[in-house]
């Protein structure tokens, strides 16, 4: 019931384009900025990351006029044609892009993804320019969403991978499906992982619901094997056994209503 953090660990290498500073919040900000569709944060690998990676940063030329901006690497189809870590992994390709003089010519040649007429726009309304360096993004166990872990965990032939879960004090409720249940302790700790500090417990519904009083039973997956919850609704403050009680969070009305008449 083991994993390694680093399974989940990627570093992505993103180009960038330098851009006068006071151009950047048009450019990164407005609808109408022609480089929008193309911006680093528009790349699925970075949606939910925490926190969110910065796409604005030194020129690191030493020049304080402009700005890095970060763009998707969707944009770049020759990588190799980009230094990594500012190390060229073609120095010795006389005709690597990065040695074009006219930075219009090198940035259609360095970004083919983006449309030349808007490369032009760009350059000649923003003055942005082609940079020679990809940028590391690091990709870890802990900035990248609960999602993305789990589509990473499980085999693609078990996904969508369990995303729901009812929170009730301070359990998280799994309903886990049949195929999911070999990985049933790992999605815990990822669940555990992610939810806490306001999630203590992962468990999962592991029988029907039976009995006088609806209940059924649950098997902890994670954490504390503590069922004494707390739950506050409208004010007023609720401890039970989850074990012992039927709850479920949609019948809050229900609830609502027995209190305002029946107490």
């Amino acid at each position: 019931h083991q994993f390694s953090e680093s399974t989940f660990s990627k570093t992505l290498h993103l180009p960038s384009i330098s851009v006068p500073s006071q151009h950047v919040h048009f450019l990164i900000s407005d609808k109408k900025s022609p480089l929008k569709p193309y911006l680093a944060l528009t790349m699925k690998e970075l949606e939910g990351v925490h926190p969110r990676i910065k796409v604005v940063s030194e020129n690191g030329d030493g020049d304080k006029s402009r700005k890095r901006i970060l763009l998707s690497s969707h944009v770049l189809l020759q990588p190799n044609n980009i230094d990594a870590n500012s190390n060229s992994n073609d120095s010795n390709n006389t005709s690597n892009i990065k040695f074009i003089d006219d930075p219009l010519t090198r940035l259609i040649h360095q970004y083919p993804s983006i449309p030349p007429t808007a490369l032009q726009l760009l350059h000649s309304n923003y003055q942005i320019q082609p940079t020679n360096a990809l940028h590391p993004i690091h990709l870890t166990y802990h900035n990248q969403p609960l999602s993305r872990l789990l589509s990473t965990l499980l085999p693609p032939h078990l996904h969508p991978p369990p995303s729901s879960y009812e929170q009730i004090g301070h359990i998280a409720h799994l309903n886990l499906r049949a195929p999911h249940l070999p990985y049933k302790h790992l999605l815990g700790r990822l669940f555990l992982d992610k939810l806490s500090p306001s999630i203590r417990t992962v468990v999962n519904k592991s029988g029907e619901v039976g009995g006088p009083y609806r209940t059924y039973p649950v098997e902890v997956l994670a954490g504390e094997e503590d069922y004494a919850v707390n739950v506050t609704e409208h004010g007023v403050s609720l401890r039970f056994d989850l074990r012992k009680v039927y709850w479920c969070t949609r019948l809050e009305g229900e609830r609502t209503y027995m209190m305002e008449r029946e107490f």
